[in-house]
């Protein structure tokens, strides 16, 4: 499987994409394969909705 520093590598790769969509002005989505919306990017906030 993955070794204990591949986990930990893991985790910092999420977080550096996390970092980088949210400060992204690109409106990002994710969904679900069944179409609904399980994530929208703050950027969407210059539309004048909320992420939630």
């Amino acid at each position: 499987m993955y070794a204990s520093g591949d986990i930990n590598r893991r985790a910092s790769d999420a977080d550096i994409y996390r970092g980088l969509v949210e400060a992204s002005t690109d409106i990002i989505v994710r969904t679900g394969l069944d179409g609904v919306l399980t994530y929208v990017s703050p950027a969407c906030r210059a539309l004048g909705y909320e992420p939630g």
